[in-house]
């Protein structure tokens, strides 16, 4: 709750994965910048991203991404990374 994690679970990762591939990332550190997500580690995510990653979610019409779509909608409000931990 304090850092307002959620979980998605990966059955709806892996089907957007190549379109996540469209979206500037970091991957491991703000040294390592990357497109789409570090699928085995860490993911930051930075605040320029989010707009694109709005897109992509929105785009799949499902139920299970509300609180992901909420969440990045919070982190561009606020000019916040998002962190991705992977599997």
């Amino acid at each position: 709750n304090k850092y307002d994690c959620i979980v998605v679970d990966d059955n709806f990762i892996d089907p957007i994965l190549i379109d996540l591939q469209k979206v500037d990332c970091y991957w491991h550190t703000l040294q390592n910048p990357a497109k789409g997500l570090a699928y085995y580690g860490i993911t930051l995510i930075p605040p320029e991203s989010m707009d694109i990653l709005i897109k992509v979610l929105l785009l799949q019409d499902k139920l299970e991404y509300t609180d992901l779509i909420s969440l990045v909608n919070q982190a561009k409000e606020e000019n916040k990374y998002i962190i991705h931990f992977g599997i």
